[in-house]
């Protein structure tokens, strides 16, 4: 048995209140890109045309400061980019 513990915030994992919360804190964020929400995941999508030029960089800033916010934590080291379509 461990010693009891004072927590200034959070929430036992894998409570259902815990859950909750998280559903409602992830479902805040949205960008001006196509923002789309699964579980623990957050895909960021951008339809551009041909010649245009991206502004996924000011999304993914956009949703780091609504996280930082919300006290939430983007993991730089799982985050990926993928384009799909011709690249020229």
């Amino acid at each position: 048995m461990s010693e009891w513990l004072q927590m200034n915030a959070g929430m036992p994992k894998g409570s259902y209140l815990g859950l909750l919360t998280f559903i409602m804190l992830i479902d805040k964020l949205q960008t001006s890109c196509i923002t789309h929400n699964l579980l623990d995941d957050t895909t960021l999508s951008e339809v551009a045309a041909k010649f245009a030029t991206s502004c996924m960089q000011e999304c993914c800033n956009e949703l780091v400061e609504q996280t930082q916010k919300v006290r939430m934590i983007v993991n730089g080291r799982k985050t990926k980019e993928t384009i799909i379509g011709p690249i020229l």
